[in-house]
């Protein structure tokens, strides 16, 4: 209650309107989706509000489950929540994400097999309790529970009796082991410890088939071998998704869904000069997700708004080289809409102005990312809810979405450099003639410094945007990755120059227009490629052409990687290029070590913040009085209050606007809302400083949930409590949710 637990600072700077009930269900489902695989799943459609927080909840800790057998867990979760065994089962599938601590529960350890594992939402955690020996520990102890006979190496993986009763019969031939016919590696059996030896004992199965039969459904066994499963979470989340939405909202009769839009908007007059409604924002109008804009204005949570778009539809993307080109042709739209600026050109400067020349070979494929009949789900995604803005801003704001969410803990986030108020153009003619060619570096210091006004070092950073995307022969004509997997292609970070250093690169196609670079290495079916704008940043390739940049490496069969079936260029190393502010670039942001070619350090930072301010050049050139995000555009126009209103110390207030500029009327929670605590929540964990604080603040927060509705009891009509935002904090069996939530706002939930 002090607010210093990230998840009670995030409610009480931006969503004290909300009863904390709906908060923490709204930031469970949070977890859920950014941390279940590809953000599968997304449980926004079953969400809804209305709760209203109990000042008291005496004795309820009282009615959560112990951890002794499976009776605790019939009483809970069917006798008092009215669920099935297959619900309980599905709902304590949330044991994959977190961990048991000794200084709270006493059970200490993670549920599944690694602290990253321990921060994910998937089946692993059925996979574990049928693929492991599990063996009785602090045996005779309150504390007892099982762990795994082959050795935990640091990382105590760990099970309750409330866990194993679902798949096993552990009391009537405790102590016992659930699988004897396994060994470690110096051929002992797993189930034999220090503290008793088991191999003659295994548990039985369950009588409880329906709770055995989820077990196994979830885990995906296959074969009838519970040492393999498939790769499919779909029975496990639709469980998932219809036990919590019926234990979250069990007791409440009129919760509400998510509303569009909460209020209505008041007109302002509009200013002297306008831009085209066609291309940027109405004079006053209600974008489809509820965000208000008035004039010309964006609002803070629109470009979040857009961010979680985004992220959506590279989610949806069939595989990672669909994700790579879609990722990749966002960040080329919008460098190809900005590298048409001519400083020198006071007629027709160009730039970022939402134009393309769609004719020009230059510019193709990028009909595939946006297409005037909106089927590519980028023009989609903004006739449907950014339409108001113009497309230059939203091309921007849709890269930085990439940029972002594809960086590593999404590191570089753009967020505090976007303006906005650029002015499309309906034409552009000859645009493609400014972008550079492909040939050598004449081309980038013609287009990056000479008429956009960069640096070599600039010029440098933002061709490290090459890291994600792909080259295509049905496109530009180059086809390949300018990284070593599909997986890296969708992925923004400084692994561009490490390749260029570290790989033997031969041209290919040489005398042809197309001539490129390719890996000499071999490219088993996922060709590797640069450019020789590229290779010109680092190497002198024209003097010396042909040449190879690494005579020192071997194949595997110990031939030089330099030769190939069409050259022999082992005895031809490409020099280094003379110039040396673009050479400096290319190795600070590989991050070399040593002076070796091979060696490269983790940190992004160099590149990051290189990048950052070349394209905050590149995207504004020619605009001098772009905006900065607004936390809010306009107004509220009051409306009454319904005649019975929720607690304002723990509901939303009549009328009022939240610090994100999301607006609330009565008792009404915006789509808008939902979809920001998401990003809060996104941020907090990935702030956590390792994968051990993060699964304990993702798990807190499910815990923290679920301790709130598993005291509903149907069969108390004076007390049924619920999911009522209460929580009995003295009690042990509530231990550690303390550093989750509390009251002096300094926890970030």
């Amino acid at each position: 209650d002090d607010g210093s637990c990230p998840l009670t600072e995030i409610y009480q700077e931006k969503y004290s309107f909300m009863s904390r009930a709906d908060y923490w269900v709204a930031a469970s489902n949070a977890v859920i989706k950014l941390r279940s695989p590809n953000n599968e799943l997304d449980l926004k459609s079953t969400f809804k509000w209305g709760r209203v927080d109990a000042d008291q909840c005496p004795d309820a800790a009282l009615r959560l489950p112990g951890d002794t057998d499976c009776g605790e867990v019939q009483d809970v979760f069917l006798n008092r929540l009215g669920l099935t065994w297959t619900d309980a089962v599905a709902l304590l599938g949330a044991h994959t994400v977190g961990r048991g601590s000794s200084d709270f529960s006493g059970h200490d350890g993670i549920w599944v097999d690694t602290n990253q594992e321990a921060t994910i939402f998937d089946k692993r955690y059925y996979e574990e309790v049928l693929r492991r020996a599990w063996v009785p520990r602090n045996e005779g102890t309150a504390l007892q529970d099982w762990t795994w006979g082959g050795g935990n190496n640091g990382s105590p993986r760990f099970m309750l009796n409330t866990d194993m009763c679902l798949l096993f019969d552990v009391e009537t031939t405790f102590p016992c082991c659930t699988r004897t016919d396994l060994t470690r590696n110096d051929g002992s059996n797993q189930c034999d410890t220090n503290n008793s030896v088991l191999r003659g004992t295994e548990c039985g199965r369950t009588t409880n088939e329906e709770a055995a039969t989820a077990m196994v459904q979830f885990a995906g066994q296959q074969d009838d071998n519970p040492s393999r499963f498939n790769n499919d979470n779909g029975p496990f989340f639709t469980a998932f998704s219809a036990a919590w939405e019926a234990a979250t909202t069990n007791g409440w009769d009129n919760l509400q869904e998510l509303a569009l839009s909460c209020g209505t908007v008041s007109p302002t007059p509009a200013p002297s000069t306008q831009l085209p409604t066609t291309s940027s924002s109405p004079t006053t109008s209600l974008s489809p997700t509820g965000l208000q804009v008035e004039g010309e204005c964006v609002e803070e949570s629109t470009y979040d708004a857009i961010s979680l778009d985004i992220e959506a539809a590279s989610a949806a993307q069939p595989n990672n080289v669909a994700r790579s080109h879609f990722l990749g042709g966002i960040l080329r739209l919008a460098a190809h809409d900005f590298m048409d600026f001519d400083r020198n050109n006071a007629v027709s400067p160009m730039g970022a102005d939402g134009c393309i020349d769609w004719d020009h070979p230059a510019n193709s494929g990028l009909e595939t990312i946006w297409c005037d009949d909106g089927s590519c789900p980028l023009t989609e995604i903004y006739q449907e809810k950014y339409s108001f803005m113009s497309r230059a801003d939203y091309w921007v704001a849709a890269s930085n979405a990439v940029i972002k969410l594809r960086s590593p803990n999404n590191e570089l986030d753009l967020k505090s450099t976007f303006k906005w108020g650029r002015v499309d153009a309906d034409q552009c003619p000859d645009a493609a003639l400014r972008l550079p060619g492909d040939t050598d570096c004449g081309e980038v210091q013609d287009v990056f410094l000479n008429r956009l006004g960069l640096t070599w070092t600039d010029a440098v950073a933002l061709l490290g945007a090459h890291t994600v995307g792909r080259g295509s022969s049905d496109f530009s004509g180059h086809d390949g990755i300018w990284v070593d997997t599909n997986q890296e292609a969708t992925i923004f970070d400084k692994r561009y120059y490490e390749e260029v250093l570290r790989r033997a690169w031969v041209p290919r196609n040489e005398g042809t227009a197309l001539q490129d670079w390719t890996w000499g290495g071999g490219n088993n079916g996922s060709p590797r490629f640069m450019l020789n704008t590229d290779m010109c940043l680092l190497f002198d390739v024209e003097t010396t052409f042909p040449c190879c940049t690494r005579t020192d490496l071997t194949r595997n069969d110990g031939s030089n990687q330099c030769d190939t079936n069409n050259s022999v260029l082992r005895g031809t190393e490409c020099g280094r290029t003379t110039n040396e502010e673009a050479a400096t670039a290319m190795v600070q942001f590989a991050g070399q070590q040593d002076d070796n070619p091979s060696r490269f350090n983790n940190d992004n930072g160099p590149f990051f913040t290189a990048f950052s301010a070349a394209w905050e050049a590149a995207t504004t050139n020619g605009w001098d009085n772009l905006q900065e995000l607004a936390l809010s555009c306009g107004t509220v126009s009051p409306t009454p209050a319904p005649s019975t209103q929720l607690p304002t110390t723990s509901s939303s207030p009549t009328t009022s606007l939240s610090p994100t500029g999301l607006q609330v009327e009565g008792e009404c929670v915006e789509e808008s809302t939902y979809d920001a605590i998401s990003l809060d929540i996104e941020a907090a964990s990935a702030a956590q400083p390792n994968n051990v604080a993060r699964s304990h603040f993702l798990g807190g927060i499910l815990r923290l949930a679920a301790h709130d509705f598993m005291d509903f009891d149907r069969n108390n009509a004076v007390s049924p409590m619920g999911a009522d935002g209460c929580i009995d904090w003295d009690h042990p069996a509530n231990s550690g949710l303390e550093t989750i939530w509390c009251d002096d706002g300094s926890c970030p939930l």
